[in-house]
């Protein structure tokens, strides 16, 4: 009679739940998936609407509404394949066929070309590390040595007084002293620098700081390699000494950001662990990786060889290649154009490659080449109006420097066609648009630091065709602080004395007929 009774209990409990699973059109899972997405909503909300991903990715969070709640009497009919409700009890009666079982009716709120559930910097996956063979193994003397430090370590912590609670410092406080922690983009430290970022609490003294895990025999996660320190900040929040030494090269200085702020383009791109996929322009390779993650083969292509260099020895994994090729002549390239690839992608590269008027429509027609029937171009670039400010103030300086106007419009290294010319040529190189849209996107440059970065970073990164129109030298310089004095009110914002750009994104998604 007990068992019994629970059992009528349990199944009640099952038929609640599947009336309200039903009425609501969502299954438990769906549920878990939509309080996952408002728990990072929240925590994007701390963070200016943006959490930091893996590899440096920065993710905007956007609210998506949960797109199969389309009302209780569709749901019924559409899981029992008819309106018809005596058909219900009737066994051989209509059921759902095989090809709306696999099409799902929705209510229109959603994004249609973000799938469900939406993107989770938690979940996203991590681009596989680079393994060197030569640095793998270590001598043997060298081991017994490292392990010889790691046992004075224990032997430290084992001979601390009872009571000894270990806590790590807040993040910003962890990173203010010059000794930092090897795994955070910086030098490497030896064990005793370690220890510096450790409070020692004795007894139940209380201190600032959050107490780290240690099992039974004091050991700490940290121990057996795992990162006790893997939580998601906001760039802002870290300190400018811990971004200096983050930003050792030219490009990562003065444009760090531009991989960063993909979010919406590589939902536009949905690479599947099926797809092959051709990146135009890839430069350095930070974004070719976080794809390649998620697709079958990745092929990055780009003009400069030290870009190139760069993305070889950092970015390793056996579906992923990089090679030296000048974009503007992809047909050159066999395997590029042979009809055999899925997507082809590009960001931050097209106004670039398709700065030669001469060349422009060849280049649309390689991708269309490269691409499968029903193979999908998903691109982002600079579009009609793009840092304008910037352009407008090299021309006047160039002129008032004696230069010819036609020879400084020359000099102009991009080409930011709208959205209505780029709709237009992809039409005519054969492409079926499914979107093309503008946005307006003030970008703050990066901190000015000793090897870059800064406005003045980014004009001799980004605008060196610019001052290549007068002679090296004095004349060049005298050029870019006639620009930087022109531009540091235009750009400067009073209240944080931060430089924004005045970028304007034309992104499209275009596919091969």
């Amino acid at each position: 009679m007990v068992v019994n009774s629970f059992t009528l209990f349990a199944l009640s409990i099952l038929l609640a739940r599947s009336v309200w699973c039903l009425a609501v059109n969502t299954t438990t899972i769906e549920g878990w998936e939509i309080e996952r997405h408002e728990a990072v909503l929240r925590r994007s909300r701390y963070l200016g609407g943006y959490l930091d991903g893996p590899d440096g990715m920065r993710v905007k969070i956007v609210r998506q509404e949960f797109p199969y709640d389309i009302g209780i009497w569709s749901n019924i009919k559409q899981g029992m394949g008819t309106r018809n409700v005596f058909a219900w009890l009737w066994p051989f009666a209509a059921s759902p066929s095989v090809e709306s079982g696999l099409r799902f009716e929705v209510n229109g709120f959603e994004d249609p070309d973000t799938t469900w559930p939406p993107p989770d910097p938690d979940r996203m996956p991590r681009v596989r590390r680079h393994f060197d063979p030569d640095t793998a193994f270590m001598h043997g003397d060298t081991e017994v040595e490292a392990f010889r430090q790691r046992q004075a370590e224990d032997l430290k912590r084992y001979a601390q007084p009872q009571g000894t609670t270990h806590r790590r410092l807040p993040f910003h406080k962890r990173f203010s002293d010059p000794k930092m922690v090897s795994g955070h983009g910086v030098e490497d430290v030896g064990e005793e620098d370690f220890s510096d970022c450790i409070n020692e609490v004795e007894g139940d003294e209380e201190e600032e700081g959050e107490e780290a895990w240690r099992n039974s025999e004091g050991e700490r996660l940290g121990d057996f390699g795992v990162d006790e320190d893997a939580e998601f900040y906001d760039e802002d929040d870290i300190p400018l000494a811990e971004l200096i030494r983050r930003r050792k090269s030219a490009y990562s200085s003065a444009a760090s950001f531009v991989p960063k702020l993909t979010t919406t383009v590589l939902s536009y791109l949905a690479a599947r662990p099926s797809d092959r996929i051709l990146d135009i322009g890839c430069g350095d390779g930070l974004l070719t990786a976080s794809i390649a993650a998620s697709a079958a083969a990745v092929l990055g292509l780009d003009a400069s060889p030290s870009f190139i260099r760069t993305a070889q020895s950092t970015r390793s994994a056996a579906n992923l290649t990089f090679a030296v090729h000048d974009c503007t002549r992809l047909a050159a390239r066999a395997d590029a154009v042979d009809g055999s690839w899925d997507k082809v992608f590009s960001n931050a590269a097209l106004h670039w490659i398709l700065r030669g008027a001469a060349t422009r429509r060849d280049v649309l027609r390689d991708v269309r080449a490269a691409l499968k029937p029903g193979g999908r171009f998903v691109f982002e670039m600079g579009g009609a109006g793009n840092v304008a400010e910037i352009h407008a103030a090299f021309l006047a300086v160039l002129v008032a420097h004696g230069i010819p106007v036609a020879k400084a419009r020359a000099a102009n290294p991009w080409f930011f066609p709208s959205d209505a010319w780029m709709r237009a040529a992809l039409q005519d190189a054969g492409f079926d648009v499914e979107r093309v849209e503008i946005e307006y996107r003030p970008t703050p440059c990066t901190p000015a630091t000793e090897s870059g970065g800064g406005l003045e970073g980014w004009l001799r990164l980004m605008s060196a065709q610019f001052l290549e129109a007068v002679e090296e030298g004095h004349a060049r310089e005298s050029v870019l602080r006639d620009v930087l004095a022109v531009l540091e009110s235009v750009v400067t914002r009073e209240e944080d004395g931060n430089a924004w750009i005045g970028y304007v994104r034309l992104r499209g998604v275009a596919v091969k007929r």
